[in-house]
């Protein structure tokens, strides 16, 4: 099982010599909720706090990992939706928490 998996960008994919299948990890897949302590979480192209901002997550929203990380485990794969958009980036597991399955 593959514990993180490192996002690589690449525009030219039909150059690609080969790709590697990923399976999501299921110790991290799941719902978590936003538990920064006063300001919105940012969600970011790349694992990285240089990385441009897609959108910020306010306190106590759902962020949904899709069970990959960076290469260091510290920054979650996943979506964001407000307003019935789709946001898709990283956020830093720091500032997240597990939702309880109900």
């Amino acid at each position: 099982m593959i514990v993180g998996a490192r996002v690589v960008y690449d525009t030219d994919i039909d150059n690609m010599d080969s790709v590697t299948e990923l399976e999501p990890n299921p110790d991290i897949f799941g719902e978590y909720e936003v538990v920064t302590s006063s300001e919105p979480l940012n969600l970011r192209q790349n694992p990285d706090t240089d990385a441009n901002i897609i959108v910020s997550m306010p306190k106590g929203r759902t962020f949904s990992c899709y069970g990959f990380t960076d290469a260091t485990g510290d920054w979650y794969l996943g979506e964001f939706v407000s307003k019935g958009k789709v946001y898709a980036g990283f956020a830093h597991k720091n500032y997240l928490k597990r939702k309880e399955n109900k």
